[in-house]
């Protein structure tokens, strides 16, 4: 026998809107403002019919009303609809700009954009942001900057394992990262999070997995390419040099809207890291300590560096019994190797990729 599968989309907000009436009336409650309902339903997008209204009834059994806290249940139920892809995580966005040292034309390209997923952008005849790459070394806060773009636009984060989407069984991986496309899609807007997506070359082209690898990939560059859906990609990637060689269709532009490169910190950046990890220490002023001075000693550190210097500094106060300081700190400077000592050929290796390809520095 021949089946046909047919897929049904997913009610929009005008028949979401008709489910939260209808539950309203049906039950005889007081009807709440326009406003709050215009929220409501806009948080329900991506469920299907049967679930909204298991969220109105959660809601009601809890509160023997329609309220916010029907935006609380509404926010679980996608998260458990994400769990179910195996490949998503639902990520909370607590990281803020703020809390980002340094990467100045980054974070100012995410401020300009913060309102483009407003209906007044969508009316002005300003399309969805498509995302970007975040490219470059090891531990200069790509990931931060990740979660820092769900944050300031207040999106939900989806975070996609890479890894988690090869299976063993033939068709299975292609399948997985269908799912989560299509699960994000259903979320949206929200900005996706694909940590480290140059994992996903690994067998590309048929290497080594009978083409798995490559067909998964082929999946995703047609989706990022091809998507209409408001999710705003936030990838990273360290090996930028394999993904040249391996999937050079990544870099086009019709893909991203920017691709970043983030290098080495400047010494002004590095004071302000500095500042941020100091700030995040309860009780204590970053004015207290000499910024500068870190800053000049820690040359070649990179943002995890930094971080990792401040506890250090910490723990060494707190064992010592002592007020924690300057001095703390520029001795844990000193058992640290930045990246210029252990790996400085990859270092020049993809700060002259970055040169060849034109791509933009994080920091300039």
């Amino acid at each position: 026998y021949d089946i046909n599968f047919i897929d049904y989309p997913l009610p929009d907000q005008k028949v979401l809107r008709e489910v939260v009436d209808t539950f309203i009336n049906n039950l005889k409650l007081k009807k709440p403002s326009e406003y709050f309902l215009d929220i409501l339903t806009k948080t329900m997008l991506g469920l299907t019919k049967q679930q909204a209204w298991r969220v109105l009834s959660k809601t009601f059994v809890l509160q023997n009303d329609i309220n916010e806290t029907a935006i609380d249940i509404v926010n679980n139920e996608k998260k458990q609809l994400i769990r179910q892809s195996g490949a998503l995580e639902y990520w909370p966005s607590t990281e803020t700009i703020r809390k980002i040292g340094g990467l100045w034309a980054l974070k100012k390209w995410i401020i300009e954009r913060k309102d483009l997923f407003t209906q007044r952008a969508l009316d002005f005849g300003i399309e969805y942001p498509k995302g970007i790459l975040l490219s470059g070394i090891s531990g200069t806060g790509k990931s931060l900057a990740a979660k820092a773009i769900a944050s300031s636009w207040k999106l939900p984060l989806l975070k996609l394992e890479i890894g988690a989407i090869f299976g063993p069984y033939i068709g299975e991986s292609e399948k997985n990262i269908r799912i989560a496309l299509k699960i994000a899609e259903t979320v949206a807007p929200c900005v996706l999070w694909i940590d480290e997506i140059d994992k996903a070359t690994t067998g590309a082209m048929g290497i080594s997995d009978s083409g798995t690898s490559a067909r998964v990939i082929g999946i995703l560059l047609s989706w990022l390419q091809e998507r209409t859906k408001p999710v705003f990609v936030a990838a990273t990637a360290n090996r930028l040099d394999f993904l040249l060689s391996t999937i050079p269709e990544l870099l086009r532009s019709d893909r991203f809207d920017k691709i970043f490169f983030l290098d080495l910190p400047s010494l002004k950046a590095r004071e302000e890291i500095f500042r941020v990890h100091i700030e995040n220490v309860r009780g204590i002023r970053w004015r207290e300590f000499d910024i500068k001075r870190l800053a000049l000693e820690s040359e070649g550190f990179v943002g995890s560096d930094i971080k990792q210097a401040v506890k250090d500094g910490l723990i060494l106060a707190f064992n010592r019994n002592e007020v924690f300081s300057t001095h703390h700190i520029l001795e844990a400077i000193k058992s640290i190797k930045p990246l210029t000592e252990t790996a400085p050929e990859e270092i020049e290796n993809l700060r002259r990729i970055m040169k060849r390809e034109g791509l933009v520095n994080a920091e300039i």
